[in-house]
Parts: C-alpha cells; structure tokens; sequence
C-alpha cells in the first residue's frame, strides 16, 4: 500500500507486527510510506478524561461551527506531536477561517459583472501590480503541491492564511479597492483587476477544498464559470490548474519588494498623523518621501503618480536631499517619511483630495480624472451597455 497511518504507539504496533511477515515473506515492506501522529489532549497537553471535564467533542465544535473549522483545526495541527484543542484554540482557528472565507466573499464579490469566456485580459496587457499578484499566486500553488504531497498540513495551512491575510488583504486588495469602485466598468484598470481575481479564485477554491470542504464547494456554486467549469457539478470534480509559466515573474516580484518593505513605515508614519490629528483616513494625507539615496530616489520615482495609490493616499511626492540625519532603518538608511494634509479639495467621488476639484462645470465635486469616468459611465448606460 501506499501509506500506513496510525498512532505514534503503533511503532511497536501495527506498523512492526506487518512489517517482520512482510519482510520475511516477501523481501520488502507491505507499505511505501509510514505516517504517524500524536494523540489529541486538551489545551494544557493533559489526557481527556471525563473526570477532568476536559473532553472536547468534534460534534460539538461541528454542531456550534460548522465542519469545515474542525478540517481546519486538523490541517492547521502539527501532528509530530500531541494534538491540543480546547474552545481558546478553537476560537483563534474561528478567527483565521474568516479572515480566509472574507478574502474569498470579497474576490467573489468583485466578479459580479465578469465573465472570463469575453473579459479576461491577456496577461503581456495586465497591470504590473496584477502580475505582480499571479506571481504569488504561482508561488502558492508550488508550495500547496510540495506540502500535500509531503503531508506538510500545518505548513500549507499556514501557507494559505498568510496569501489571503498578507499580501491580498493587507496589500493587494486594499490597493486595488480604487480601481474595483472608481474606475469605469469596462476600463481596463477594473478588468485587469477583475482577471487576476477570478484566476486566484479559480486556483484558491480548488487549492483550499482538501480542508474547507463546505464552504469551497459553496464558492464555487456562485462564482463565475469559464469553458472548463461551466458544465461542472461540484468543485471536488475539478482537477487542480497548471500555472503558465509566465506567471512566475521574478522581475515583478523585485518590483514590488522594496515597495512591500516600506510600507510598514509608511503605514507607521500614518498612524501617528492620525494620533495627532494631523489626518482622519489615510486619504487625508500626502506622503513625502525625502531620500539622499540616488536608489530610492529612482525606485520610488518609477511609480509615478502611481505611487500614493500603492500607500493609499491623495498624494505622494519624492524629493531629493542632500543628507538625511537619521533614516527609517540600516535598507533604507538615507530615506525618511514626512506626512502633511494632502493639498487641494476631496472629491466626493474617490474621497481623494486633488487641486483640479471644482474644474469641471458639470460636476463641480469631482476631479477632472472622476468627472471623465462619469461621463463614460453615463455613456455606456445610454448605448445599454
């Protein structure tokens, strides 16, 4: 067989009592693999008992939590050692499972109105932060593939959750949300956004199914179909993807890297704005970058206007010094962060300050860049599109 798994007490167990005939009859193991894990305890690593009152039931934590975080209390479980649960463990595997399940509600969310058989860009013409996010994405199907096959559950489980709660989360997505709410509906800023979204729904819902058996398969119920899918009852039918090799991109990774370093900076200098009541939402601020480094400077100039997008901002501005007394840390030793109220008014549109708000006669609350995605919203809608 292919593998022998059972308790760590079955080494004198099972796994010798088949192995001697195996071996003397045969010249060879009855198995090509042995697996073997830990006994479940409570959360001090005590023995369940009835007198202790310590026993967890699985049709409890089923019954008040659904399936699915019992498969992730498992997956999530490094089985090398003695397994603990108690409802304090129960309730942070409660916390990570919807911090997963939101990331998909909102990838979800955001493909109401696409349909990858008629919208989906190409990748040469998608923008550099969205091959930037395949990248990772690539990235995670490798290390899902590794970790599967070498019974690595507590490494992929942490694989999963920092993809959704790091860099989609907490850098990706709340980056993309301008481009998702603001740009016109078939512009391409929204439809590269909206392909990289349905390409890491369609692997993430086929990647988590082993452990969140419920609620992929519900995901995949009401997300949007392609060729491949479209006649396809259930997400446990699907085979995993390939990714193009394309997509692992090692220059779009370099790209964004630096920018991924600074932001805990950034985000830092935020937050005292907002302390001192310099600033309410972040896009309150303009961000100054002053830098003495010839490298920053050109690193950060690259982005362009771009730039305050990637810290979610107005406005950001990359100035030259000539010497820097005391830099963010020893990588970016000659680069310090200034914050002041971003210049001009908000729109009421993005909520972004702009020195061209006003401008426009038809839509004196807008930006000029605003005010022309209304006139092309306001058209497609007249020709019913």
């Amino acid at each position: 067989v292919d593998l022998y798994l059972e308790g760590s007490d079955q080494h004198r167990g099972w796994f010798q009592s088949s192995l001697i005939p195996s071996v003397a009859l045969h010249n060879q193991a009855p198995y090509k693999a042995v697996l073997t894990h830990g006994f479940v305890v409570d959360g001090q690593g005590r023995k369940m008992s009835k007198s202790l009152g310590n026993v967890v039931s699985p049709d409890d934590i089923i019954k008040n939590n659904g399936a699915d975080i019992l498969r992730l209390w498992v997956a999530s479980s490094s089985y090398n050692e003695d397994i603990r649960i108690s409802k304090e463990v129960v309730d942070r595997l409660i916390d990570a499972y919807r911090k997963i399940r939101n990331t998909m509600r909102y990838l979800l969310g955001n493909l109401y109105d696409f349909d990858p058989k008629t919208q989906e860009v190409s990748y040469g013409d998608l923008f550099d932060l969205d091959q930037w996010a395949l990248a990772k994405l690539a990235h995670l199907a490798d290390q899902m593939k590794t970790n599967f096959s070498q019974y690595e559950f507590a490494r992929l489980y942490k694989e999963i959750y920092n993809f959704c709660n790091e860099e989609l989360s907490n850098f990706y997505l709340d980056i993309l949300k301008d481009r998702l709410y603001i740009s016109a509906a078939r512009s391409l800023e929204r439809k590269s956004a909206q392909t990289v979204l349905y390409h890491i729904l369609n692997h993430l819902v086929r990647l988590v199914a082993p452990i969140l058996t419920f609620t992929s398969e519900e995901i995949f119920q009401h997300m949007p179909k392609d060729p491949s899918t479209q006649n396809v009852n259930s997400v446990h039918l699907l085979e995993w993807l390939e990714v193009p090799k394309e997509w692992n991109n090692p220059a779009v990774q370099d790209k964004f890297q630096t920018l991924i370093d600074l932001r805990p900076f950034v985000m830092k200098a935020l937050e005292d704005s907002r302390r001192d009541d310099l600033i309410g939402s972040s896009l309150d601020a303009k961000i100054i970058f002053e830098t003495a480094s010839d490298r920053d400077l050109k690193y950060l100039r690259q982005f362009g206007d771009s730039l305050a997008d990637m810290f979610v901002v107005s406005q950001a501005a990359v100035n030259k010094v000539e010497a820097v007394e005391e830099g963010l840390d020893q990588s970016f030793a000659k680069t310090r962060i200034h914050i002041k109220k971003a210049d001009g008014l908000k729109c009421s549109r993005s909520w972004k300050y702009s020195l061209d708000v006003g401008q426009d006669p038809d839509h004196p609350t807008l930006s000029l860049k605003n005010a022309n995605i209304v006139r092309e919203i306001i058209k497609e809608m007249e020709h019913g599109n």
